[in-house]
């Protein structure tokens, strides 16, 4: 929260392209599962996403629903043209998230020892849905 409210601070303009939780309701009660969102707004026709799923929540389809909706919020915006997002190449989870969700290898990251995926807005409107598969 203070990684954002520091953000917003310096930018008000990034409202809506930050960091959002991943809630799920277990017996009535809305329960933190994880993030998602934007490193902040678009610029020059490209955002980047990033999120993280605690480790008893993963596999269950709540980050390929999150990335889903992040990409949804993007492409909605008109000067958005592709979404990035970093990974190590050893998080096979992380980028079968991505794969499902029509990212492809971009090449190295911009930490040593990451790598670079992206979707583009053609590719993800190709997508009949944004519903967790």
């Amino acid at each position: 929260m203070t990684w954002s409210l520091r953000k917003l601070e310096e930018n008000p303009d990034a409202i809506g392209w930050l960091l959002w939780y991943v809630l799920r309701t277990i017996e009535g009660r809305a329960h933190a599962i994880g993030v998602a969102g934007f490193t902040g707004p678009p610029v020059d026709g490209r955002c980047e996403i990033g999120y993280s799923v605690m480790p008893d929540q993963q596999r269950m389809g709540y980050a390929t629903e999150a990335v889903r909706a992040l990409l949804q919020r993007a492409f909605a915006s008109p000067g958005v043209d592709e979404v990035i997002a970093y990974t190590y190449p050893n998080l096979t989870p992380s980028i079968g998230v991505m794969t499902k969700c029509r990212f492809v290898f971009d090449g190295p990251g911009n930490a040593i020892g990451t790598v670079r995926y992206r979707v583009r807005r053609a590719a993800s409107a190709a997508q009949p849905d944004f519903a967790p598969s």
